[in-house]
């Protein structure tokens, strides 16, 4: 019976560590616009991270765009 108890609380408490850092990999990235100038010069020069990372701020921002394709047209040249 004690076997059981502690297999429950063990796989619990790895579930909601899980749960934890699932819910951290989802949250916004950090958002300042030379934060993510930045990104986009690394993504020019072909750094794979930085394009993932500038296109997922691109696409949590939507009340943004506006503002940034006046802004920063180089940020969208696939328009």
């Amino acid at each position: 019976m004690r076997l059981r108890l502690v297999s429950a609380i063990a796989a619990l408490t790895l579930t909601g560590g899980a749960l934890l850092a699932s819910s951290a990999f989802v949250s916004a990235e950090p958002f300042d616009e030379p934060y993510v100038d930045r990104l986009h010069h690394e993504c020019d020069r072909g750094e794979r991270k930085a394009c993932v990372r500038f296109g997922i701020i691109l696409g949590e921002h939507h009340d943004r765009h506006e503002e940034w394709r006046h802004r920063h047209p180089e940020w969208w040249w696939w328009e």
